[in-house]
């Protein structure tokens, strides 16, 4: 099929010359259209099908660039564009005509690019969208030796921990170097105005999931860590410390894990600011790419804007049955991942990456052929899908 594509008029229009201004969030398309199909009903569903497509990819690639729609091209047709009813607000088609061998025909599509913003983003698609993602980290210092702790969001520089300070500071830009290379911005929140900016009920050193979540949005970060990095004594009589270091890394948007970092460091034997800061010096770096390289992977494999959903089978279930299923079930479109995670007698629980809600999974997984097995579905909740599987034979 061939195919042209025009821009005839913005609504809500601010200027003829930058009709996709941020103000204009809806646009009238027209497609012009052509199929070698035979019947004129045939040849019409095709150019409609095509004008869906390529609108939606062309707006798409104004929106996050020609090279992240070609990596993701896959992802957006599997879970953009079969959303297209969310984003075209109407489609209207003119006169068919044959000409020759083929059927032409236009198209009149209105798209809300606001609606579409907003499934890209729900799909881990947008965050390019304005310069790099932020990400946000909330890292305290917590000195069990000399009982004394340091959280940038609670504690004003002056008069706090100057070791506790140093040692989240040097994690902050040890994060900035490490997520820039990878195209994302590690915010440095320490000695700038951020703290002002934070509402006087998040001012908590114990902050919690859900307030992390809220204050990652509230500063526009898709992306938010949340951790400690914590110094003890390895013992009553000696001079020998241990840092404890445990990060964690959430999308903001629906606090899914995307990266997780826990490890312990020992220090030499002496002087306790001298030590701790020597082994920090040496590992920090470590610490800031381990971290930084798991946020880029889940984004490098579409993986925001999704959820784990656990999917127990209960019933006997030998081992090469439960290879099938996998197999199976990784076919599946609506999942991006599965892996084993829990094997208990009687039963085996896979968690599985996907952006259908438990229900909807429930529902696509009943109509998957998983013959010799038989499922009968048992429970469906906010995190858990359980299924009783039965062999047929």
């Amino acid at each position: 099929m061939r195919a042209t594509m025009k821009y005839i008029l913005v609504l809500m229009t601010l200027s003829l010359m930058y009709p996709f201004a941020e103000a204009a969030n809806i646009a009238e398309v027209v497609y012009e259209g052509s199929s070698g199909n035979k019947t004129r009903a045939a040849s019409r569903k095709e150019i409609m099908d095509k004008a869906v497509e390529e609108t939606s990819l062309d707006f798409i690639r104004q929106m996050i660039g020609e090279e992240k729609t070609s990596r993701n091209i896959q992802l957006i047709k599997n879970f953009v564009i079969k959303e297209s009813g969310k984003y075209i607000l109407k489609i209207k088609g003119e006169d068919i005509e044959k000409v020759e061998n083929e059927y032409k025909m236009n198209f009149r599509l209105e798209v809300e690019l606001d609606s579409l913003k907003s499934i890209l983003l729900q799909n881990g698609l947008l965050y390019e969208m304005e310069g790099p993602s932020k990400v946000l980290p909330f890292i305290s210092w917590s000195d069990k030796v000399n009982s004394e702790a340091y959280s940038w969001w609670t504690d004003d520089l002056i008069g706090s921990s100057p070791l506790g300070i140093s040692v989240t500071k040097s994690l902050h830009d040890a994060f900035r170097k490490e997520l820039s290379v990878k195209g994302f911005y590690g915010i440095e929140p320490i000695g700038s105005s951020l703290k002002m900016l934070i509402p006087e009920s998040f001012s908590n050193s114990r902050i919690n999931n859900s307030d992390l979540l809220f204050l990652g949005d509230y500063f526009s970060a898709p992306i938010v860590i949340k951790g400690k990095v914590e110094a003890q004594s390895r013992g009553t009589f000696s001079n020998n410390y241990i840092l404890d270091v445990k990060l964690v890394a959430y999308q903001s948007v629906n606090g899914r894990v995307i990266g997780e970092v826990s490890r312990k460091f020992e220090t030499d034997s002496g002087a306790f600011n001298l030590v701790v800061n020597k082994k920090w010096d040496l590992e920090v770096n470590s610490v800031a790419k381990d971290l930084s390289s798991q946020v880029f992977n889940s984004w490098q494999k579409g993986t925001f804007g999704s959820s784990l959903v656990k999917v127990t089978l209960q019933g006997q279930l030998p081992y090469g049955q439960m290879e099938l299923v996998k197999e199976r079930l990784s076919r599946i479109g609506d999942i991006r991942a599965i892996r084993e995670r829990l094997f208990e007698p009687g039963a085996v629980t896979f968690e599985v990456d996907t952006s259908r809600e438990p229900q909807q999974l429930a529902k696509i997984i009943q109509n998957v052929d998983l013959s010799p097995l038989h499922l009968t579905l048992d429970e469906v909740n906010a995190a858990q899908v359980s299924f009783e599987v039965k062999s047929a034979n």
